[in-house]
């Protein structure tokens, strides 16, 4: 197993901890482009140095001493958890999915099945950051799964949240997308999904977009999420950051090539946000335990 066991430290090793949390850097846009082979590697590195700037380091560089205490919800199969690890982090995974977590304990990580917040851990267990991964806006019970959050992490522990704005995909951000899948196939660069197959060939992308988002519970936009973070923590800070280009990522050849179209869709996404004066859709919001 990857994760060593939780431990006690002293209060002095505690606060250095917390100190490296509370970095205001975490928030900013990528000063580097970290290597990537594949498209979906492009994504995965874009959210590991998101957490690295929350956790106070640069990106790539290992953690030397006293390695934070990470919960991720929405892990997945492992591929962003097994990255922080390699780094230094000590880690727990959970996802409600079986076959991902499955994935994720082959990668050597320590990962449990469950559906937030019902997640059973010792009384004593606390984390110094907690990651929601792109899974917030699926909980249904938003303000209570942000309150366990805070239950589990350790005074003056961080709260870091990478998600999507719902409420801001408008026809034209819904037009761009059909318009870039559509772009690339005819390149002969990329083979559409399912849903970015009906996006592209809809009178109405935004319709399409609406159809394929209509959960049941109904997802959460950014408004509730940072409602929801505000009434639990304190200096909550917001981003908004490229997301639609990552539903291009499974259709892009998974090559170095790929991953160079990735960061090339990734740049257009800020440019066409930037060219019409509209809001990204990503949403990445930091806030720690007072």
């Amino acid at each position: 197993m990857k994760r060593p066991p939780d431990r006690d430290r002293d209060p002095q090793q505690a606060d250095a901890s917390a100190r490296r949390l509370a970095s205001p850097e975490c928030l900013r846009e990528p000063r580097t482009v970290l290597p990537a082979s594949s498209p979906n590697d492009v994504a995965i590195r874009s959210t590991l140095e998101f957490v690295n700037r929350c956790a106070g380091d640069n990106p790539g560089e290992p953690i030397a001493t006293d390695p934070p205490y990470i919960l991720e919800v929405g892990c997945g199969d492992g591929r962003l958890a097994e990255l922080l690890v390699d780094q230094g982090f000590r880690l727990l995974g959970v996802d409600s999915e079986p076959s991902a977590v499955d994935l994720a304990r082959a990668r050597g990580l320590a990962a449990e099945c469950a559906e937030w917040p019902n997640l059973d851990l010792p009384t004593a267990t606390r984390f110094d950051l907690i990651l929601f991964t792109r899974s917030l806006h699926h909980i249904s019970a938003v303000e209570g799964g942000v309150r366990r959050a805070r239950e589990l992490l350790r005074p003056r522990g961080s709260l870091v949240v990478e998600d999507l704005a719902l409420e801001d995909v408008d026809h034209s951000w819904a037009a761009w997308l059909a318009e870039r899948a559509r772009s690339r196939e005819v390149r002969g660069e990329f083979r559409p999904d399912r849903f970015l197959e009906a996006l592209m060939s809809s009178p109405s992308p935004l319709g399409e977009w609406r159809r394929e988002h209509d959960h049941e519970p109904a997802l959460h936009d950014a408004r509730a999420m940072r409602e929801a973070v505000e009434a639990n923590f304190v200096d909550v800070r917001q981003a908004r950051v490229p997301y639609l280009f990552r539903y291009l990522l499974d259709g892009l050849e998974q090559t170095a090539g790929g991953a160079s179209l990735a960061h090339e869709e990734q740049r257009r996404e800020v440019d066409a946000a930037e060219g019409h004066l509209r809001p990204l859709i990503g949403a990445r919001f930091v806030a720690r335990v007072p």
